[in-house]
């Protein structure tokens, strides 16, 4: 299971001051904010190396084979050293989720039993026990690149971003939560961006940070011609009203933190599209 985050870069029209345009084009969202994350825990409000090696979701979703491999391999990174506990990575077998430990253990595990089912678990259970990093990109690399549930998710991510979470606040009428009847109301008159009221412009914002939450299902299966992966988004309950203000103040911090580093960082890798 994959949470991959944000798929796309602001564009001039969608952020409001020269600052944020020069920050938020040039460097992802999560990378940003797991820069914040790292200063709170060390005290260090400088940028570190880790920032040149840490998963970037942009280089998942750019479906480019090296870059899809760097970011599988970063994301196994961080599970490896969070103990199995990172979100972005989890990883399941036969309904059980696994650590760094129970994989590097598969190889004790494999009793190939007759029913079909779990000899395809103990097949797929082999194929990871040598190289498990090796066998996720083989796998998983491919089904990536074809399927179009990223390109279609970091479209729906960008098209419904605000230029503004401030000027959302600035309209306590608009700030009530829908139901599901506006909801598909909402969602059927799809209004253009340019024509999008208040009310619309906070719909978009919430079902866009729905996206950018979202995760990835994986399943992989044994098929004819070798492993398949049945892929779905999950976690799809749309983020409340109340979170927009925590959004704003939470977007002002990391912008804020990053681009202080920033300025005694220089070499600085920038995200890239």
């Amino acid at each position: 299971m994959l949470q991959p985050k944000w798929g796309f870069l602001p564009t001039t029209p969608q952020v409001d001051s020269c600052f944020a345009d020069a920050i938020r084009s040039s460097h992802c969202r999560l990378c940003m904010h797991r820069h914040l994350r790292t200063t709170r825990a060390s005290g260090n409000i400088e940028a570190n190396d880790e920032h040149d090696t840490a998963y970037c979701p942009l280089d998942l979703y750019s479906l480019e084979p090296d870059r899809v491999k760097q970011a599988l391999s970063a994301l196994w990174t961080g599970w490896v050293d969070s103990e199995g506990q990172s979100n972005n990575l989890r990883i399941f077998l036969s309904g059980e989720r696994l650590s760094p430990t129970s994989v590097r253990s598969l190889p004790g595990l494999l009793l190939m039993p007759a029913n079909p089912l779990q000899t395809d678990i103990a097949l797929l259970a082999a194929h990871f026990s040598s190289a498990p990093l090796a066998a996720l990109q083989s796998i998983l690399v491919p089904a990536l690149r074809k399927s179009l549930l990223l390109p279609r998710l970091s479209s729906l991510q960008s098209s419904l971003h605000p230029a503004s979470l401030s000027s959302l606040l600035a309209d306590p009428f608009s700030l009530h939560q829908p139901d599901l009847e506006e909801w598909l109301a909402w969602i059927a008159a799809s209004a253009p961006r340019e024509d999008r009221t208040p009310r619309d412009k906070v719909l978009a914002a919430l079902l866009s940070a729905t996206f950018k939450d979202c995760s990835i299902f994986l399943r992989v299966v044994r098929g004819e011609s070798g492993w398949e992966v049945e892929m779905k988004a999950i976690d799809l309950d749309p983020k409340p009203v109340k979170s927009l203000g925590k959004w704003d103040a939470l977007d002002e911090k990391v912008v804020d933190a990053f681009g202080r580093a920033l300025e005694e960082w220089e070499g600085a890798r920038k995200c890239v599209v």
